[in-house]
């Protein structure tokens, strides 16, 4: 099998054959036993099929393993690992705003086939600031099933630094490890995919909207106390969260509902790769910084809405005022800062929020 050079410097690197081959890169941080290494590339290589010996699945390419003994970082108890990139479950989008369903739960083998053409809307990207204008950072292209060799590396890049900061409100997952596919078959113009292990809290705990959705339709009598106390606890503990990661000098610029875990009333916020660097530019920042606040903000209108739909818009429109003031309230950090007020700015209320957020007396 031939040898590929490793993505990041201080990794060891493995390698294993089973229907595919692969190339492990272990960084020296990895708490990987010897026997969740054989396992993990066992399955990515396709030697094990990921359908019959995973413990669970997450979203639409990742999988779920049981750890032997947890590790304890942050105050959590991660007792499982997910594998994402080896693969992937067909599933149809619902709409516009990024709501999908997986059409089975069989998992299939990761391909070069383009995924991006498989979408009904093209929701596969992000929004960022560029000066003044807000503009839309879209794929044309994505491998099925597995990373593509620019969103592996700014996938473990990303996540790896920005776990390096020590945050209060938000808890970052460790990356264990990540894989390339050494076939010819896997790559792209000569660039390889690959896969990502993670940390993970528990086999048996979903993300925050799959959560949510199964606490409202499991508990319909219920129902509305469900959703109000948990969007209670998130208006909370994420713009906390977001804060501490802009005044660190970043953004995520996509912490939508199936973006994080509520754990024992800790946030754990995943999916780093389309975090970006805070520069000069006062008003640029403070735009990146409302549009991470107001995704946050127009998930939670969007959840009302999908499940409860016979809510009248009037009245959904009235909770999206509500969610945004209790959002930018939870944003404060310090005494000397202005309150939102949204009748005092004028404008749509990304460029409101931004305008609020640019009067902060901080650097950036």
């Amino acid at each position: 099998m031939r040898k590929l050079p490793p993505l990041f410097s201080d990794v060891e690197v493995l390698q294993y054959q089973g229907k595919y081959g692969v190339q492990l890169e272990l960084f020296s941080d990895s708490t990987l036993t010897e026997e969740e290494l054989h396992h993990i590339m066992s399955i990515a290589s396709w030697e094990e099929n990921p359908s019959t010996t995973s413990a669970a699945y997450e979203g639409g390419r990742s999988i779920l393993l049981n750890r032997k003994r947890a590790r304890y970082a942050g105050g959590i108890g991660w007792r499982a690992l997910q594998v994402s990139g080896i693969g992937y479950r067909p599933f149809e989008q619902l709409d516009k705003y990024g709501g999908a369903r997986v059409r089975e739960d069989l998992f299939y083998e990761p391909s070069a086939e383009n995924f991006i053409e498989r979408l009904k809307y093209n929701t596969y990207g992000y929004s960022y600031a560029s000066g003044d204008e807000i503009k839309a950072k879209r794929s044309t292209y994505s491998p099925l099933g597995t990373y593509s060799h620019r969103e592996l590396e700014e996938k473990v890049r990303k996540t790896r630094l920005i776990s390096s900061n020590s945050f209060e409100s938000i808890i970052v997952p460790r990356v264990e490890a990540y894989g390339r596919y050494v076939d010819q078959e896997l790559s792209q113009e000569g660039e390889q995919f690959g896969f990502i292990v993670l940390s993970a809290p528990d086999v048996k705990r979903k993300r925050f909207y799959e959560e949510l959705v199964h606490s409202v339709f499991g508990n319909k009598k219920d129902a509305s106390i469900f959703f109000f106390r948990h969007s209670k606890q998130t208006m909370s503990l994420v713009p906390r969260g977001l804060r501490e990661v802009h005044d660190a000098g970043y953004t995520h610029l996509q912490p939508h509902l199936s973006n994080f875990y509520l754990i024992d009333n800790k946030l754990i916020l995943v999916d780093w790769e389309t975090m970006i660097s805070l520069g000069d530019n006062r008003s640029e920042n403070a735009l990146n910084k409302s549009l991470d606040l107001m995704i946050f903000v127009n998930q939670q209108t969007h959840a009302l809405r999908d499940l409860f739909p016979s809510l009248e818009e009037k009245l959904i429109d009235e909770f999206a005022d509500i969610y945004l003031e209790l959002a930018a309230e939870n944003y404060l950090k310090y005494k000397h800062e202005k309150v939102f007020k949204k009748d005092e700015i004028k404008g749509e209320p990304i460029r409101q929020m931004a305008c609020w957020m640019a009067q902060f007396t901080n650097k950036k």
